[in-house]
């Protein structure tokens, strides 16, 4: 009887440690740490996603605004050489003169327009540069939080290997 009862007691020690190393290696595979590491690793995903398509817009509004840059320029100069043959006297024909005339207002009204319409996509620019200034804040933010979640999880994973260590060598 009292080896059946050693046996058992041996037997009982042997399932307190295989129950210690259970759960030892179910915490591992558990650990909170790597679930809050997770969901950093997510949100880091999604603003990584945000920011891609943040910068696409800002190279789409400068590219519209480097063409209307481009075309008010453009228009400057039409303006320019028109006034100059306006005033200048090369054209006589009264007919000419008030074509030439309505031309120059038609292309400083066009001007107008075209800087109305620069200055606009100019506020959206710098609407856009703000939201991706602070997805890059957050970005930042994201990646130093993941760096402490990893070396929370690393701790926590040393703590559970050291118990899983001494359960195995129970």
């Amino acid at each position: 009887m009292d080896t059946s009862r050693g046996a058992l007691l041996n037997l009982l020690e042997l399932q307190k440690v295989d129950t210690a190393i259970d759960r030892a290696t179910a915490r591992c595979a558990n650990l909170p740490e790597q679930a809050a590491l997770d969901d950093l690793e997510a949100q880091l995903a999604e603003n990584t996603d945000q920011l891609a398509k943040r910068q696409a817009a800002l190279d789409e509004v400068a590219i519209r605004q480097k063409r209307l840059d481009f075309e008010v320029d453009s228009v400057g100069r039409k303006i320019e050489i028109e006034s100059n043959r306006l005033y200048s006297g090369i054209v006589n024909n009264a007919k000419e003169l008030s074509d030439l005339s309505r031309e120059v207002e038609a292309l400083k009204r066009r001007k107008i327009f075209l800087e109305d319409s620069d200055i606009a996509v100019m506020e959206e620019r710098e609407m856009v540069e703000g939201e991706l200034k602070e997805l890059q804040e957050e970005h930042n933010s994201l990646v130093a939080g993941i760096e402490q979640a990893r070396a929370a999880r690393d701790v926590a994973a040393g703590e559970v290997g050291n118990q899983l260590s001494a359960a195995q060598a129970d």
